[in-house]
């Protein structure tokens, strides 16, 4: 890994995942490029375009000295390469952009908290960057803290992207010394995924060099909330899933992220896309 993007928009819950960034960034050896993208409303109508201009270009240059502060604290602190960009666009529009032409190994934004609950609900930016990301893009809650990647909980359904996905997974793994518990959620026809699970375990230990991994099978009929409790069981440090059509993150969750991707604050989520790189 050897570019991380971090979007911020200067929130509690942008700078936690921006201290988690700095922590991979360090034990990684990579670079990293914070982004904002200002996004200046003008809702009074008959406002005069001179105006307007000066607004967006008064917000652009306020955001851009912020990030230029950061970025120098992050060098002189943390010893982190670190560039920035600004810009006047949309939110999501912006991010894929930086991915498409700076291209990132890796995205890391922060999750928008819900509050009055020991939960956290995917934003609708987040979710639409991850739908467009090439790359994988890993979601930090706003109460999570750093404290390396001693284990890693992969969601599968025995899907060929999964194997792909995992092999995505493998570098950052080896670099932490993670322990990968693989899972897959069965709410019926526990035979027929006692069978799966065997034989994608057989493939994964043909096929991969890296043994700290183990398979487990988990059943219950509500998959949310059976996997939440299973994180907190293994004490997992990271939840990782892959994007692909029939996969377990739209089992799971539907086709809408926002309305029910819910898990504990303190369990960051990497999605990995099919699609990506």
């Amino acid at each position: 890994m050897k570019k991380i993007l971090v979007p911020t928009d200067f929130s509690q819950n942008a700078g936690n995942a921006l201290e988690f960034a700095i922590a991979l960034a360090q034990k990684e050896h990579a670079e990293i490029q914070l982004v904002h993208a200002c996004q200046v409303l003008m809702t009074t109508p008959g406002i005069p375009a001179s105006d307007v201009m000066q607004a967006i270009q008064g917000s652009v240059k306020k955001a851009e000295k912020q990030l230029l502060e950061w970025s120098a604290n992050i060098r002189k602190k943390n010893k982190v390469n670190c560039t920035v960009c600004c810009k006047d666009e949309l939110v999501v529009d912006f991010i894929c952009e930086r991915i498409r032409k700076w291209k990132p190994d890796l995205v890391v934004m922060g999750s928008k908290g819900a509050t009055g609950t020991k939960a956290i609900i995917l934003g609708s930016n987040a979710e639409r960057v991850i739908q467009r990301a090439t790359c994988p893009v890993l979601m930090v809650p706003e109460k999570a803290s750093f404290g390396g990647l001693k284990k890693i909980t992969y969601a599968t359904d025995f899907h060929e992207p999964d194997m792909a996905g995992f092999d995505k997974l493998l570098d950052l793994a080896e670099d932490f010394n993670s322990k990968i518990d693989i899972v897959h959620i069965a709410v019926t026809e526990i035979f027929q995924n006692k069978l799966k699970l065997n034989k994608f375990m057989e493939g994964m230990s043909r096929k991969l060099i890296y043994r700290n991994f183990s398979c487990g099978l988990l059943h219950g009929k509500d998959m949310c909330k059976t996997l939440e409790e299973h994180l907190a069981e293994n004490k997992s440090d990271l939840l990782v899933m892959s994007m692909h059509k029939g996969g377990m993150l739209k089992r799971l969750f539907g086709n809408s992220l926002t309305k029910r991707m819910t898990f504990h604050t303190h369990v960051p989520l990497l999605v990995i896309n099919g699609k990506g790189k």
